[in-house]
């Protein structure tokens, strides 16, 4: 698909004056076949690739097959692809016109040179074979790549000699008195006169010269610029604006959208088809499974002990909710909070809040001491839209499973778990919480600091000539199918045990979400595990408390 993508600005222009194109590319991958049908609206595209490439991108050994070859035609016109005639090498088409009168088209890719003989001779066949039945009921041409040199009798344009393949095409024309257009001196093209010839021939290897630079240069940008994106983006759960409509407005790009999924093992690129998909697919993530080792006692009991925990925690005044916000606690989460975020359902962003005045700044403080006073979130904070971003690297994009969700929470719920992060962080730090040797959710630790850690670990053993003993554990969708009990009791034994905990075990009741695709959003879909942000207390519990 490679060459077709760059010679998409050409084959544009010349659809311009063309009511049907016939295109052979090697690089024509089942993923990429409806990439023909955005290069012109004009146009409508059917073809085939090689079936020998795998349509799982991570079972094939290369990217690059044997044959491809596609038809575009106008959309007004009467086209329709014959579409159990032919192989992976030849394509039909009707063209009704005149009533009911029907011309065929037959189009195909031969074997070049590095195919054996027996190949071409086949495939010639299954080209006469559907000449000959379908010149019984109208006219045939035939278009495409026929790799073979034939001589100058058949055209002025034809080579001085054929080579052996062009002998067993001309066999072919001679039998069915068929001619070759484009070697005759009235059709456009190229000369085959040897100055042109040397001249054509050189540009065209500094042209493929260049094109393999290009490419070679495009993977490593492109590479670069997803490590980049990706590592941006673990750092905050909010997304920049700026960055968040860019990648959007990347993926409308021709060819390069992720506008393709694999839904039920078959590609798709109905929007709608795909949005249900993506809804599925978090809709999976958040409900409630059990692993084949997953201990049931266990669960029972946490399940159990959480139930009891709610009416307990009336009898535990946990001071970080005593007092009442203040609106000074406000600004302060909003100095700590940055510019440029992108908003939740309601659209309202930071700046809306930041810049609303004195009065704005004293009805959220109440509105805030009303959460508190009820001890649970308004149905409002309650509900995100889920953004999904491609992880990068060689992942199969078609997969869903090789994306991250981002939730776009309302700005008024991220300023109240603000308020209330930085009340815990005072009480975290009094009793030492989390541990000095976890990274994650600590200023100024990360994945660096934690590899140095681990390395001076491994060091000092092998300095004493002791054995070193290393546990890695990965939790696939970790933050998404976290056990919300599990969590809760772990936050109650912290010492969190009385509003706060009332307040943070009713913030995951309720919870909704919806996926935005294609500018649309998908069927509310609820949320029983897992937590929507990466950087709050409870984020710092589950990681750090064990």
């Amino acid at each position: 698909m490679r060459g077709i993508m760059y010679g998409t600005p050409m084959l544009s222009k010349l659809l311009n004056d063309t009511d049907i194109a016939l295109i052979t590319e090697h690089w024509l991958l089942p993923e990429q076949m409806n990439f023909l049908n955005t290069i012109d609206n004009n146009f409508k595209a059917y073809g085939v690739c090689d079936a020998r490439i795998a349509l799982e991108p991570e079972n094939r050994k290369c990217n690059r097959g044997f044959a491809g070859i596609a038809f575009m035609w106008r959309k007004d016109m009467a086209v329709s692809p014959i579409l159990n005639e032919g192989n992976d090498r030849v394509v039909c088409c009707s063209v009704q016109h005149r009533g009911n009168s029907h011309m065929f088209i037959i189009g195909a890719l031969m074997p070049s040179t590095n195919v054996s003989k027996k190949v071409y001779v086949d495939t010639l066949r299954c080209v006469s074979d559907l000449y000959d039945r379908f010149s019984q009921q109208g006219h045939v041409i035939l278009m495409g790549d026929f790799n073979a040199q034939i001589n100058k009798s058949f055209g002025i344009k034809n080579h001085q000699k054929s080579n052996e393949r062009g002998k067993i095409l001309q066999t072919f024309i001679n039998e069915r008195h068929l001619i070759s257009v484009n070697s005759q001196v009235w059709t456009k093209g190229m000369s085959l006169k040897a100055d042109h010839v040397e001249r054509t021939l050189n540009a065209f290897r500094e042209y493929k010269l260049c094109k393999r630079m290009f490419v070679k240069e495009l993977e490593i940008a492109r590479s670069e610029y997803e490590r980049k994106q990706l590592m941006e983006l673990a750092e905050t759960a909010e997304v920049d604006v700026g960055t968040f409509y860019k990648v959007a407005r990347s993926r409308q790009v021709k060819g390069y959208e992720t506008s393709e999924l694999r839904v039920n093992g078959k590609i798709s690129r109905d929007a709608d088809v795909n949005r249900k998909a993506w809804t599925n697919h978090y809709s999976e993530l958040a409900s409630v499974t059990e692993k084949q080792h997953f201990d049931p006692v266990h669960r029972h009991q946490i399940d159990s002990a959480v139930h009891e925990l709610g009416a307990i925690s009336y009898l535990n005044a946990n001071s970080v909710c005593q007092g009442r916000i203040t609106e000074q606690e406000v600004l302060n989460a909003l100095k700590d909070m940055k510019d440029g975020k992108a908003g939740g359902h309601n659209y309202i962003v930071l700046e809306h809040i930041r810049f609303g005045g004195a009065q704005l700044l004293k009805l959220i403080t109440q509105m805030f001491n009303v959460i508190l006073e009820i001890e649970d979130y308004p149905p409002c904070f309650k509900h995100g839209i889920i953004i999904s971003l491609f992880k990068g690297g060689k992942k199969d994009r078609l997969d869903v499973n090789n994306y991250r969700d981002i939730t776009l929470t309302p700005v008024l719920q991220r300023i109240f778990e603000k308020v209330l992060y930085q009340r815990i962080s005072k009480v975290c730090t009094k009793i030492n919480f989390p541990h000095c040797l976890q990274q994650g959710f600590r200023s100024k630790c990360g994945s660096i600091t934690a590899a140095f850690t681990v390395r001076e670990a491994i060091c000092h053993h092998l300095e004493l000539n002791t054995k070193v003993y290393a546990a890695f554990l990965d939790n696939a969708k970790a933050f998404n199918s976290v056990w919300i009990n599990g969590l809760l009791f772990k936050l109650y034994n912290l010492g969190f045990n009385g509003k706060i905990w009332r307040i943070l075990a009713n913030s995951f009741e309720g919870v909704t979400s919806c996926v935005l695709y294609k500018g649309k959003k998908g069927n509310p879909l609820s949320s029983r595990t897992g937590r929507r942000s990466r950087s709050n207390f409870v984020g710092m519990a589950f990681s750090g408390y064990d």
